[in-house]
């Protein structure tokens, strides 16, 4: 399913980390957003990346700059990227220490599915249906 290309602002990428933060119980995170430039990522064909301080509890999230997308094939899915780059803090103590590996490719290819599913669910309203409600007494 390709994604329409739609440009988010950082306030409004804050509130999504918000929300997504609370889907994916990370809230004891503290967790800075940021859109960059091309130039401030290592690699040429990330949409975002995270450092994070697993004993601090503490990341910091870089958003690609639309400014710099220019894959003509797919278009840049900002919120999607959001909550890949979640997943890793989620996931953190399950990722192969070499980033060469099968196994490392394998799992960041997972990361990557599991947010394409996530963000489509909520956009089709399906997600709605799974957020944790409490129960009524």
């Amino acid at each position: 399913m390709r994604v329409e290309q739609k440009l988010l602002s950082i306030e409004e990428l804050e509130a999504l980390l918000d929300e997504w933060q609370s889907r994916l119980c990370l809230t004891e995170w503290d967790i800075a957003l940021k859109i960059a430039r091309r130039s401030e990522f290592g690699e040429e064909d990330n949409q975002g990346d995270i450092i994070y301080n697993k004993l601090s509890a503490q990341a910091i999230i870089r958003i690609l700059d639309p400014i710099d997308w220019d894959n003509a094939l797919f278009n840049q899915d900002m919120e999607k990227a959001l909550v890949h780059e979640l997943l890793h803090l989620m996931w953190h103590d399950f990722e192969p220490a070499a980033e060469e590996s099968r196994e490392h490719v394998l799992w960041h290819r997972r990361l990557e599915t599991t947010a394409r599913i996530m963000v489509m669910l909520k956009r089709s309203g399906l997600a709605a249906s799974m957020d944790v409600k409490e129960v009524e007494q």
